[in-house]
């Protein structure tokens, strides 16, 4: 008996994207009375022309806000169809634009062809790039070709295609398969209903669906498994298709995975037992690269990164502003149609040369207050005791709260090296602070107190000694604070690391414990980046230099307690699976509750010294098992990506400090990646 069967498959399709331009919505939008649009004929009680916030608010108090909206989203991203070009390489075609991705989408009766931003329109599929494509992007094309039981696939060929608005269907006459697009802000959808069932299912054979690939991607397993990575020649894999998950009309999930076979992509789902209709889910990660728009070389754009759901902000400690030389700036980026756009380049009121503001950065978990160390901030000829600048969002105007200076600084405390913020909370790291043993280092608590931040308590370790470098990283989470010290020897082995919990008793921050690696080794230098989660559960700490076994070059460790203990307690460290001497894995890292993800900006990809990765590890039960190897879509040697990382919600952003960017080397760049 012939069911209605449903397959929908949604899939974001999204590239990489330098010198990104973003359509929106104008700055200034004029309402008018509909009677007359002069004021000098408005009837008395008319509507009186507004712009700006007051023209949204208006628009949003009458309830047309949401529709107008949609609208114009609706008119950016809709296909139209286009006449071949006279000479060109390609058919005519449904294009869709999709501005927030800036991806251009071509749909013809055999199937879908996309073509990342820059890339000239008669580049036909399977085409290889040149020089004179005006492009360092790539193209792809995909085309469902079969669908049916194992190894007996009905053929689907070309489709009769429709379009409406920003929805494109293709209808294949005999198959009872339409195949279809919406495209988004978030990326473009991709679905298949199939309507009737595809033969007899031999054996337990499972469903499958066959998807066909030409251009400058190819197909290959991803490195975490599960996933199916489209990279290029270089090695570079811009998308990621996976998150597969299937479930049929009761909800119950179905067994189903993603293979890669001759070329061809199969999504396979066992509909035993299932009821239709089905849902198959794969996605395809959004990715984006942000970069300065007044870059030069060495500015070390990427150098410092944190993440907020909607706003990032990024570190150039040795951007030159104005005439000053190594003074340093901060970019603010905010989510627009989920592509990110710079709000505001941040740089101190009176800034001194070679300060390294941006060298680190935090933003608040609201979003509207930023924290940017300057670690050589000072006079140019006098005490560079070091600052932090505290800077707030009111209205969408950011501008600059306080700077913070250590009430007993000396030259070269290297204040601002590392800073953190949470809720009315400032830790701000002196790796060099004096105490009394040279460099033995400090962090210092500020605060919120009506709406200036006051002086609450500084912190040193118990047994510090010279050149510990305690304050090199810091983090804190309400009433927890970690404070890495990656200098500090142990058991005489120099450079071993450690990491020191405070916690807050009785209004007074107390030292709780000192945390080593179990298998702590010379120049280990556990404590060069130090994590805790919002849960105050779990702390990740970096020690980049690990060399415990013979094949990977730095870990990261993770400790955790229960709840209604102070204590904490080893559970796993954490290593590359693929890693090599010197990668720095463990440079940086960054944690969310479940989910941990380590810089380790060395790591040769391929033949490429020093690209740089990251891994993504997720909490399964009591184990933390690794899900995804993230690179740079266009990453070159020498980049340093995973210098910094962040995590926030659905958020991931990595720091690139070295990135050439155009002509201009080190540069800097950042790149953010969408969790599903």
């Amino acid at each position: 008996m012939n069911r209605i069967r449903r397959i929908v498959c949604n899939l974001i399709l999204v590239a990489s994207i330098s010198g990104l331009t973003i359509l929106r919505l104008p700055h200034t939008l004029s309402i008018a009375s509909s009677a007359s649009a002069h004021t000098a004929n408005r009837p008395v009680g008319a509507p009186t022309a507004r712009q700006g916030a007051a023209a949204i608010r208006q628009l949003k108090q009458s309830g047309l806000y949401d529709s107008l909206r949609k609208a114009v989203d609706t008119a950016r991203y809709e296909a139209r169809w286009e006449e071949a070009p006279a000479g060109g390489s390609l058919p005519s075609a449904y294009h869709a634009v999709n501005p927030a991705q800036q991806l251009d989408a071509y749909f013809t009766a055999g199937g879908l062809r996309i073509t990342a931003a820059g890339l000239r329109k008669d580049v036909g599929p399977g085409a290889a790039l040149t020089d004179t494509d005006a492009a360092p992007g790539w193209q792809v094309s995909m085309s469902l070709v079969g669908y049916g039981y194992g190894e007996s696939l009905i053929a689907t060929g070309d489709g009769e295609l429709t379009a409406n608005d920003n929805r494109v269907e293709f209808r294949r006459a005999g198959t009872g398969v339409t195949e279809w697009y919406v495209n988004l802000p978030q990326g473009l959808e991709q679905g298949f209903t199939v309507e009737a069932a595809p033969g007899s299912r031999i054996g337990g054979e499972r469903l499958r669906l066959a998807l066909a690939l030409n251009g400058d991607l190819h197909a290959e397993p991803a490195v975490e498994g599960g996933a199916i990575a489209l990279a290029g020649s270089n090695g570079a894999a811009p998308l990621r298709y996976g998150n597969l998950y299937a479930y049929d009309a009761k909800g119950r999930e179905l067994p189903s995975q993603m293979r890669v076979n001759d070329g061809r992509i199969f999504l396979e789902v066992d509909d035993t037992d299932a009821i239709y209709p089905l849902t198959i889910d794969p996605i395809f990660t959004i990715q984006q690269k942000l970069t300065a728009f007044d870059g030069a070389a060495d500015d070390y754009f990427g150098y410092s990164i944190d993440v907020s759901r909607d706003t990032i902000v990024v570190g150039a400690p040795l951007d030159m502003v104005g005439s000053v030389y190594g003074q340093g700036s901060a970019y603010v980026f905010v989510r627009k149609d989920a592509a990110w756009i710079l709000e505001k380049k941040l740089t101190a009121n009176v800034g001194a040369d070679s300060a390294n503001f941006g060298c680190s950065v935090a933003i608040s978990s609201t979003g509207d207050t930023i924290v940017v160390g300057a670690y050589l901030d000072g006079p140019s000829f006098g005490n560079r005791n070091g600052s932090a600048y505290v800077f707030t969002r009111n209205g969408g105007i950011w501008s600059q709260q306080q700077q913070l200076t250590a009430f007993d600084g000396h030259n070269a405390d290297y204040f601002g090296i590392s800073v953190d913020i949470q809720n009315n909370r400032i830790i701000v790291g002196a790796s060099r602070a004096d105490g009394s043993n040279a460099h033995q280092g400090a962090a210092y608590i500020y605060n919120l107190y009506r709406g200036l931040w006051i002086f609450n308590s500084k912190l040193t370790a118990n047994d510090g000694m010279r050149d510990d470098e305690f304050g090199r990283t810091v983090s804190i989470a309400g009433e927890i604070v970690i404070v890495g010290s990656p200098g500090d020897d142990e058991n005489g082995n120099g450079g071993q690391g450690s990491a020191y919990i405070f916690m807050l008793n009785g209004g007074a921050w107390v030292q709780q414990q000192k945390l080593l690696a179990w298998d702590g080794m010379a120049s280990d230098h556990f404590g060069r980046s130090v994590a805790v989660a919002v849960d105050r559960l779990t702390v990740v700490i970096g020690a980049p230099g690990d060399l415990s076994n013979s094949t990977s070059n730095g870990a990261a460790y993770v400790f955790i307690r229960t709840p209604n203990n102070p204590f904490w307690f080893p559970q796993q460290k954490l290593i590359a699976f693929d890693g090599k001497p010197r990668d720095g894995f463990g440079n940086s890292v960054s944690i969310l509750e479940t989910t941990v993800v380590v810089g380790a900006p060395y790591d040769d990809i391929g033949a490429v010294a020093d690209r740089g990765s990251v891994y993504n590890f997720e909490r399964v039960n009591n184990s933390w098992i690794l899900q995804q190897k993230l690179t740079a879509v266009d990453g070159l040697a020498d980049d340093h990506f995973g210098f910094s990382v962040s995590i926030v919600y659905e958020q991931v952003g990595v720091g690139a400090r070295f990135d050439d960017v155009g002509a201009n080397p080190n540069q800097g760049s950042a790149y953010v990646f969408r969790r599903n």
